[in-house]
């Protein structure tokens, strides 16, 4: 049988429901609504949370792990997403400057400039 969540939440439920009101984003939302599940004793393990939320146990256990050492501020801190850096490519990048230089030199005429894949 999993292990019963045992930890208090400090905050109260109005002002978790205020800021679940305000958070932006689902992932802050849905670790509002952990802390809220917990206070208000709708569910007492991570798994059910985890299946009401459509997260695995593990994320769930890890965002109580984080609320517990750091408290709230911290857990509203996403940190996830990683480096979502476009990069083009040197061959895409001196195709799409050849045709400005082109348009540039013939502004008597209309281009449309179109990128392929390369």
């Amino acid at each position: 049988m999993p292990k019963k969540i045992t930890i208090e939440i400090k905050e109260c439920v109005e002002f978790l429901q205020k800021e679940h009101s305000n958070a932006k984003g689902i992932i802050k939302k849905d670790r509002i609504k952990t802390l809220l599940y917990i206070k208000q004793e709708k569910y007492h393990f991570q798994s059910d949370i985890g299946k009401k939320l459509g997260r695995t146990e593990k994320t769930v256990r890890d965002w109580i792990k984080e609320y517990v050492k750091f408290e709230l501020s911290t857990l509203l801190e996403v940190k996830s997403g990683g480096n979502n850096t476009r990069t083009i490519s040197d061959k895409a990048k001196s195709f799409i400057v050849q045709k400005i230089l082109d348009v540039k030199h013939n502004n008597n005429a209309l281009y449309r400039i179109t990128i392929v894949a390369i």
